[in-house]
């Protein structure tokens, strides 16, 4: 059905005739006169609402142009929609494809904002965007990586993490050695300098962190042994001896660890500390110098408490197939208690 404002055909409709429809003329034809037409919509008995279009030909087809839906775009605003089309066609082009331009170029304009912003992420990439996709895809180690994050997570990431890769210097890197250094971990600022070393010249065979990697690789610029104590042996490195810092440290954070579980209100929620009998295993490997392996084979029939010796079968002992010898081992005054601590422990007989 068409209907026509009360005032009559070529006069406009007012908000509150709008207002005055009903569900009942949902599908009826609104007559605004100069090309604008309204369809009343109430679907369901919902609030009415009235869509208006503007008619107009086009190559010499009969072709809409959209101006908006009432009372959610005001009549002022639909007839604005309608003139402006007008004006576009007096120019000679379609308001709908003005319109389509217009949206094209708002997502391209989004678009072109969102790839600035990945750009710009990617440029800002982080050491530690850097770390977790080397640790995720460029290193395995037998321990699960437990070792590196743990030494990641205590020096590296809470000074460099959150700097960007490209921003991240020589000096940088020194700086967090030689915090490590002034510990007394020699040792661990080595192996923290080659884990370094190892993530930087896997990123910089990789994109994006090659391209942040245009100046240069700043592990290549560090000298370790510049860094470590003057006194430390760079050629013993490899040996199963910790520094006497290290030592300090490790029965400091034994000590620590023990002392917040026993004090802690809700054991349940606490940190347990290393079992007793692994701390004794530990201080065994240290003042032995054994391999952890050579110990868990171990069986007490092999140590003499009294001779303070310990004795590891040919078949224990790491090496070639074949060119394995026994060993046997005199117990420091340190390592054998930490052996009679282990055998009270234990609840073994000797």
């Amino acid at each position: 059905m068409t209907r026509y404002p009360k005032s009559g055909k070529g006069h406009r409709w007012t908000v509150a005739e709008l207002k005055a429809l009903s569900p009942a003329s949902a599908g009826d034809t609104l007559r605004v006169g100069d090309g604008l037409v309204g369809t009343v919509r109430g679907a369901g008995g919902g609030p009415v609402a009235v869509h208006f279009r503007y008619g107009f030909k086009r190559d010499g087809k009969k072709a809409w142009h959209y101006c908006g839906t009432w009372p959610a775009t005001s009549l002022e605003g639909v007839r604005a929609a309608r003139d402006q089309a007008r004006g576009l066609l007096k120019r000679g082009l379609d308001p709908n494809e003005t319109r389509t331009a217009k949206r094209i170029e708002e997502r391209q304009r989004v678009q072109a904002t969102i790839d600035a912003e990945a750009r710009r992420l990617a440029e800002d990439a982080s050491i530690k965007a850097m770390y977790d996709a080397w640790l995720a895809d460029g290193v395995s180690r037998k321990d699960g990586n437990a070792e590196i994050r743990r030494s990641f997570e205590k020096d590296v990431l809470p000074t460099l993490g959150g700097q960007p890769v490209r921003a991240v210097t020589e000096h940088d890197l020194r700086s967090v050695l030689r915090a490590v250094v002034a510990r007394g971990v020699n040792r661990m600022a080595v192996n923290l300098s080659r884990d370094l070393k190892q993530m930087f010249d896997w990123a910089e065979k990789r994109q994006p962190w090659r391209r942040l990697l245009q100046e240069g690789n700043p592990t290549n610029l560090i000298e370790i042994e510049r860094i470590v104590a003057a006194d430390y042996d760079m050629s013993n490195i490899r040996t199963r001896v910790l520094s006497p810092g290290e030592i300090r440290e490790l029965k400091a954070i034994f000590e620590r660890t023990q002392a917040a579980y026993d004090t802690a209100p809700d054991k349940r929620k606490a940190t347990r500390p290393v079992q007793a009998e692994t701390q004794l295993a530990l201080w065994i490997c240290l003042s032995t110098c054994c391999r952890i392996g050579e110990l868990l084979m171990a069986e007490w029939r092999h140590v003499d408490i009294n001779a303070a010796t310990w004795f590891v079968p040919k078949e224990n002992v790491k090496g070639s197939r074949g060119k394995q010898q026994d060993q046997l081992v005199f117990l420091s005054d340190f390592a054998l208690e930490q052996f009679k601590a282990l055998h009270k422990l234990s609840g073994d007989t000797a």
